[in-house]
Protein backbone atom coordinates (compact mmCIF):
# COMPACT_ATOMS: atom_id res chain seq x y z
CA UNK A 1 0.00 0.00 0.00
CA UNK A 2 0.81 3.88 -0.39
CA UNK A 3 1.35 5.46 2.68
CA UNK A 4 2.20 8.95 1.25
CA UNK A 5 -1.38 8.63 0.71
CA UNK A 6 -3.40 11.66 2.55
CA UNK A 7 -5.84 10.57 5.40
CA UNK A 8 -9.59 10.48 4.66
CA UNK A 9 -11.85 11.95 6.97
CA UNK A 10 -15.38 11.38 8.08
CA UNK A 11 -17.79 14.06 10.20
CA UNK A 12 -19.41 12.71 12.61
CA UNK A 13 -21.93 13.91 15.26
CA UNK A 14 -21.86 17.55 16.47
CA UNK A 15 -19.70 17.80 13.37
CA UNK A 16 -16.50 16.11 15.05
CA UNK A 17 -14.13 14.95 12.30
CA UNK A 18 -12.07 11.84 12.33
CA UNK A 19 -8.61 11.51 9.77
CA UNK A 20 -8.52 7.63 8.83
CA UNK A 21 -6.94 4.78 6.77
CA UNK A 22 -9.32 3.01 5.29
CA UNK A 23 -8.31 -0.07 2.60
CA UNK A 24 -11.33 -2.29 1.45
CA UNK A 25 -10.67 -5.90 1.97
CA UNK A 26 -9.93 -9.34 -1.01
CA UNK A 27 -13.86 -10.97 -1.49
CA UNK A 28 -14.51 -13.63 1.79
CA UNK A 29 -11.73 -11.53 3.63
CA UNK A 30 -12.58 -9.69 6.87
CA UNK A 31 -11.44 -6.19 7.54
CA UNK A 32 -9.49 -4.87 11.01
CA UNK A 33 -10.38 -2.55 12.98
CA UNK A 34 -7.06 -1.16 14.53
CA UNK A 35 -7.54 1.43 17.61
CA UNK A 36 -4.10 3.40 19.04
CA UNK A 37 -2.63 4.19 22.26
CA UNK A 38 -1.57 7.62 24.00
CA UNK A 39 0.27 9.75 22.81
CA UNK A 40 0.01 7.68 19.05
CA UNK A 41 -2.45 8.55 15.77
CA UNK A 42 -3.26 5.79 13.05
CA UNK A 43 0.23 6.44 11.59
CA UNK A 44 1.79 3.80 14.38
CA UNK A 45 -0.05 1.12 12.82
CA UNK A 46 1.77 1.50 9.19
CA UNK A 47 3.51 -2.07 9.27
CA UNK A 48 -0.02 -4.44 10.77
CA UNK A 49 -1.69 -1.92 7.70
CA UNK A 50 1.28 -3.12 5.49
CA UNK A 51 0.69 -6.93 6.58
CA UNK A 52 -3.16 -7.33 6.87
CA UNK A 53 -3.60 -5.46 3.51
CA UNK A 54 -1.03 -7.10 1.82
CA UNK A 55 -2.53 -10.27 2.82
CA UNK A 56 -6.43 -9.66 1.84
CA UNK A 57 -7.41 -8.29 4.82
CA UNK A 58 -9.61 -4.81 4.94
CA UNK A 59 -8.15 -2.21 7.18
CA UNK A 60 -9.50 0.64 9.34
CA UNK A 61 -7.49 2.99 11.17
CA UNK A 62 -8.39 5.87 12.76
CA UNK A 63 -6.88 9.05 14.44
CA UNK A 64 -8.94 8.80 17.66
CA UNK A 65 -10.60 11.55 18.72
CA UNK A 66 -7.84 14.36 20.35
CA UNK A 67 -4.95 13.13 18.01
CA UNK A 68 -3.41 13.32 14.63
CA UNK A 69 -5.56 14.57 11.88
CA UNK A 70 -8.46 14.33 13.87
CA UNK A 71 -11.08 17.16 16.16
CA UNK A 72 -9.48 17.63 19.42
CA UNK A 73 -12.72 18.83 21.31
CA UNK A 74 -11.92 20.93 25.09
CA UNK A 75 -15.00 18.86 26.87
CA UNK A 76 -13.79 15.96 28.35
CA UNK A 77 -17.16 14.54 28.32
CA UNK A 78 -16.92 14.80 24.43
CA UNK A 79 -13.89 11.71 25.26
CA UNK A 80 -16.30 9.27 27.16
CA UNK A 81 -15.95 5.43 25.78
CA UNK A 82 -19.96 5.14 24.77
CA UNK A 83 -20.00 8.55 22.42
CA UNK A 84 -16.41 7.13 20.49
CA UNK A 85 -18.31 4.11 20.69
CA UNK A 86 -20.83 5.32 18.53
CA UNK A 87 -18.60 7.44 16.55
CA UNK A 88 -16.28 4.41 15.75
CA UNK A 89 -19.51 2.54 14.43
CA UNK A 90 -21.12 5.28 12.33
CA UNK A 91 -17.62 5.01 10.70
CA UNK A 92 -18.34 1.37 10.16
CA UNK A 93 -21.23 2.77 8.20
CA UNK A 94 -19.93 5.44 6.51
CA UNK A 95 -17.18 2.61 4.93
CA UNK A 96 -20.26 -0.12 4.62
CA UNK A 97 -18.29 -2.08 6.92
CA UNK A 98 -20.63 -4.76 8.80
CA UNK A 99 -18.11 -6.33 11.13
CA UNK A 100 -14.67 -6.44 12.17
CA UNK A 101 -11.57 -7.94 14.15
CA UNK A 102 -10.84 -5.54 16.83
CA UNK A 103 -7.49 -4.69 18.10
CA UNK A 104 -7.08 -1.87 20.77
CA UNK A 105 -3.82 -0.50 22.04
CA UNK A 106 -2.93 1.05 25.43
CA UNK A 107 -5.33 3.08 26.41
CA UNK A 108 -7.40 3.03 23.67
CA UNK A 109 -8.06 -0.71 25.29
CA UNK A 110 -11.01 0.95 26.90
CA UNK A 111 -12.52 2.25 23.85
CA UNK A 112 -12.25 -1.33 22.69
CA UNK A 113 -13.98 -2.13 25.50
CA UNK A 114 -17.01 0.43 25.26
CA UNK A 115 -17.46 -1.32 21.90
CA UNK A 116 -17.63 -4.65 22.86
CA UNK A 117 -20.59 -3.31 25.74
CA UNK A 118 -22.29 -1.38 23.25
CA UNK A 119 -22.08 -2.61 19.67
CA UNK A 120 -20.46 -6.55 20.40
CA UNK A 121 -22.99 -7.34 16.94
CA UNK A 122 -20.26 -5.47 14.82
CA UNK A 123 -17.41 -7.52 15.88
CA UNK A 124 -15.75 -11.09 15.29
CA UNK A 125 -13.00 -10.58 17.83
CA UNK A 126 -11.30 -8.20 20.24
CA UNK A 127 -7.80 -8.20 20.37
CA UNK A 128 -6.52 -6.29 23.58
CA UNK A 129 -2.80 -5.27 23.80
CA UNK A 130 -1.00 -3.70 26.50
CA UNK A 131 -4.18 -3.14 28.49
CA UNK A 132 -6.41 -5.49 28.98
CA UNK A 133 -10.41 -5.23 28.93
CA UNK A 134 -11.92 -2.64 31.27
CA UNK A 135 -15.62 -2.86 32.55
CA UNK A 136 -18.06 -0.18 32.60
CA UNK A 137 -18.50 2.11 35.37
CA UNK A 138 -15.17 1.79 37.22
CA UNK A 139 -13.48 4.21 39.20
CA UNK A 140 -9.99 5.05 38.16
CA UNK A 141 -8.33 6.62 41.50
CA UNK A 142 -5.34 8.74 39.60
CA UNK A 143 -3.84 9.29 43.04
CA UNK A 144 -3.98 5.30 44.55
CA UNK A 145 -3.06 4.28 41.27
CA UNK A 146 0.41 6.64 41.11
CA UNK A 147 1.33 5.54 45.23
CA UNK A 148 0.82 1.82 44.49
CA UNK A 149 3.05 1.69 41.34
CA UNK A 150 5.41 3.88 43.04
CA UNK A 151 5.76 1.57 45.64
CA UNK A 152 5.88 -1.36 43.23
CA UNK A 153 7.74 -0.68 40.33
CA UNK A 154 9.97 2.76 41.99
CA UNK A 155 7.85 5.56 40.04
CA UNK A 156 4.24 6.47 39.27
CA UNK A 157 3.82 5.03 35.82
CA UNK A 158 1.03 8.01 35.70
CA UNK A 159 2.60 10.88 37.12
CA UNK A 160 2.45 12.68 33.44
CA UNK A 161 -1.63 12.09 34.16
CA UNK A 162 -1.43 14.54 37.08
CA UNK A 163 0.93 17.05 34.93
CA UNK A 164 -2.20 17.12 32.50
CA UNK A 165 -4.34 18.47 35.40
CA UNK A 166 -1.94 21.30 36.34
CA UNK A 167 -3.37 24.89 35.27
CA UNK A 168 -0.17 25.77 33.16
CA UNK A 169 0.50 22.62 31.53
CA UNK A 170 -1.51 23.77 28.25
CA UNK A 171 1.22 26.79 28.37
CA UNK A 172 4.10 25.07 29.14
CA UNK A 173 3.44 22.26 26.67
CA UNK A 174 3.61 25.21 23.96
CA UNK A 175 6.30 26.87 25.71
CA UNK A 176 8.86 23.57 25.21
CA UNK A 177 7.18 22.18 22.33
CA UNK A 178 9.48 20.39 20.61
CA UNK A 179 10.05 17.88 23.68
CA UNK A 180 6.28 16.96 23.10
CA UNK A 181 6.03 12.93 22.03
CA UNK A 182 5.94 13.09 18.19
CA UNK A 183 6.60 11.08 15.20
CA UNK A 184 9.36 11.72 13.04
CA UNK A 185 8.55 10.50 9.96
CA UNK A 186 8.77 11.80 5.85
CA UNK A 187 5.81 10.53 4.54
CA UNK A 188 2.67 12.48 4.14
CA UNK A 189 0.66 10.57 6.71
CA UNK A 190 3.83 10.53 9.27
CA UNK A 191 3.99 14.30 8.84
CA UNK A 192 -0.15 14.74 9.07
CA UNK A 193 -0.24 12.20 12.50
CA UNK A 194 2.72 14.70 13.45
CA UNK A 195 1.76 18.08 13.23
CA UNK A 196 -0.69 18.80 15.85
CA UNK A 197 1.50 17.99 18.02
CA UNK A 198 4.56 19.44 16.93
CA UNK A 199 2.58 22.79 16.24
CA UNK A 200 2.30 24.99 19.26
CA UNK A 201 -1.16 26.92 18.14
CA UNK A 202 -2.50 23.51 18.13
CA UNK A 203 -2.60 22.11 21.66
CA UNK A 204 -6.26 22.73 23.11
CA UNK A 205 -6.80 24.15 26.46
CA UNK A 206 -7.00 21.15 28.55
CA UNK A 207 -10.38 21.05 30.56
CA UNK A 208 -10.19 21.73 34.24
CA UNK A 209 -10.58 18.59 36.45
CA UNK A 210 -9.71 16.79 39.52
CA UNK A 211 -8.60 12.98 38.77
CA UNK A 212 -11.66 11.69 39.31
CA UNK A 213 -12.45 12.35 35.65
CA UNK A 214 -10.33 9.83 34.40
CA UNK A 215 -12.71 7.17 36.15
CA UNK A 216 -15.71 8.97 34.66
CA UNK A 217 -14.05 9.08 30.95
CA UNK A 218 -14.23 4.76 31.33
CA UNK A 219 -17.65 4.76 31.67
Amino acid sequence: MNLSSPLKKFATRSDLTYGYVFLHPSPNKPTVLFLHGFPSAAYDWRHRISHFSQSGYGVLAPDLLGYGSSSKPDSAQEYKGKRMADDIVSLLNHENVDKVHGVGHDWRSYLLSRLANYHSVRFYSYSFLGVGYMPPNIVFDLDRANAELKREVGYDTFGFLEFFLEDDAPALLREHVSTVPRFENSSEIGRRSSSTLSTPSSIPQIPRCGSSIWGQLVQ
